[in-house]
């Protein structure tokens, strides 16, 4: 069967989990899940900001808020805590980005449809 992702886990290991977890196959399934909604969340960012929808993307982007304290979660308990530290404040960079409409670009107004 054809895959697009490597059968070893080398995205894990660079997301800060340590081998133990990373070069074990039972782990892939649930690695490439997640990496597909992760994907998704930013085909949908893509779509949202050609249309113009910029309040939408910023929506988008204060979630990532979340998802950068669930990630430095795991990472801190698994993993390498350097990595935990960067995955939190890289989300809130993003986050952040959202909360202030950066998507709109200096003295856009905000449309919604």
């Amino acid at each position: 069967m054809f895959e697009i992702w490597p059968y070893r886990g080398y995205g894990i290991e660079l997301y800060g989990l340590p081998p133990a977890i990373a070069n074990v196959p039972e782990t892939w399934p649930v690695w490439r899940a997640g990496q597909g909604r992760i994907m998704l969340l930013g085909l949908l960012m893509h779509v949202f900001y050609w249309r113009r929808q910029y309040a939408v993307c910023d929506v988008l982007l204060m979630g990532t808020a979340f998802l950068g304290i669930n990630d430095c979660m795991v990472v801190w308990h698994n993993g390498d805590k350097t990595w935990a530290w960067i995955r939190l404040f890289g989300s809130f960079a993003f986050a952040a980005a959202g909360l202030f409409g950066l998507t709109q670009g200096p003295g856009a107004k905000n449309k919604t449809s």
